[in-house]
């Protein structure tokens, strides 16, 4: 492995974390306003309604980023 290969994988890697950190919440705020919330029950951990859409933010963020990096790598590629 190269040293750039591994500045790219760490920095796509920050990317994509920062982005589900921004993501998550917003994507929770939508998910509680169209009522995809897991309810309390007796069975479950939780006290409160809780979000269910937590995946959807991750999902968008690891593609998008790996949709940035190989659009770069496109362009250093030409």
């Amino acid at each position: 492995m190269t040293q750039e290969f591994l500045t790219t994988a760490a920095l796509a890697g920050g990317a994509a974390f920062l982005t589900s950190l921004a993501l998550t919440p917003v994507v929770g705020a939508i998910a509680r306003r169209s009522g995809a919330v897991a309810k309390p029950k007796s069975d479950r951990w939780h006290t409160r309604p809780t979000a269910m859409f937590g995946g959807v933010a991750i999902a968008i963020a690891v593609i998008g980023t790996i949709l940035a990096m190989l659009r770069r790598r496109a362009r250093a590629a030409s």
